[in-house]
């Protein structure tokens, strides 16, 4: 349901992320064909010959920042060109003589102001009608 809910533009660049946690579920996953099954997730360097697995030909990249299992966040569809980065100046640079003058010692600082953001404001609803579109797309809590 993710993948029928990614805005059609951005499954040619949307990867998945997900918590560390999620990967031993993922490799239970597979799709009924017939009286067989067929994976869904497909492990790096397994019958993908990719660097990352993939789910629907996207790389799943796993990372330490997101939810538990189970909680929402703990698996997100990503399309980060829909995303946004802003920066103020340039890196502004500081350094003082003064913090331990005794033994000759000098400070640097470095300050890069910057924020980000997704470029849409809502959800996309199709002219056709149905669940509305994202290029960010989280999966909801379960049990």
């Amino acid at each position: 349901n993710m993948w029928a809910r990614l805005w059609s533009r951005s499954r040619a660049s949307a990867i998945w992320m997900i918590d560390q946690t999620v990967l031993p579920q993922l490799m239970e996953l597979s799709l009924d064909v017939g009286t067989g099954g067929m994976p869904v997730y497909l492990p790096p360097g397994g019958a993908s010959a990719a660097p990352y697995g993939t789910i629907f030909g996207r790389p799943v990249i796993e990372h330490e920042y997101g939810a538990a299992v189970g909680d929402a966040g703990d698996i997100m569809l990503v399309d980060w060109s829909e995303y946004l980065m802003i920066e103020k100046g340039g890196v502004e640079s500081a350094s003082s003589i003064h913090v331990n003058f005794t033994s000759g010692e000098q400070v640097f600082r470095f300050t890069y102001r910057c924020d980000g953001e997704h470029s849409w404001n809502s959800a996309l609803t199709p002219n056709s009608g149905g669940d509305t579109q994202s290029p960010i797309i989280t999966l909801a809590e379960r049990a």
